[in-house]
């Protein structure tokens, strides 16, 4: 089976958004279980943070850009209200319309 663009996009997001919880979860037990004399790494909290924040962002637009149509369906779905059948074949008079219509362009 193979994995559209969109897919593994999602499937990478939710693995780097997964480390980057873990990476935070890591950091605020290992703050919790040290001494009162350890000082605070402010710096390596804001990293992570700013990490998470990231992952969370690139996840939420991976997710939505997999529900989104492509330009493709959404002309099946605007022909198909319109009852223009897909599979239909032209007629040779249609073919040549087409054909001078195109050339115009």
């Amino acid at each position: 089976m193979a994995i559209s663009k969109k897919e593994r996009r999602l499937m990478i997001a939710e693995e780097v958004l997964q480390n980057a919880e873990k990476e935070m979860d890591l950091f605020i037990i290992k703050q919790l279980a040290s001494d009162s004399s350890t000082p605070f790494d402010s710096n390596k909290e804001t990293r992570l943070r700013e990490q998470l924040e990231d992952a969370k962002k690139e996840y939420m637009e991976a997710k939505a850009d997999m529900r989104a149509f492509s330009d493709e369906e959404i002309d099946l779905m605007a022909d198909e209200m319109c009852g223009i059948p897909q599979n239909e074949e032209l007629t040779p008079e249609e073919e040549k319309i087409l054909d001078n219509i195109a050339n115009l362009f």
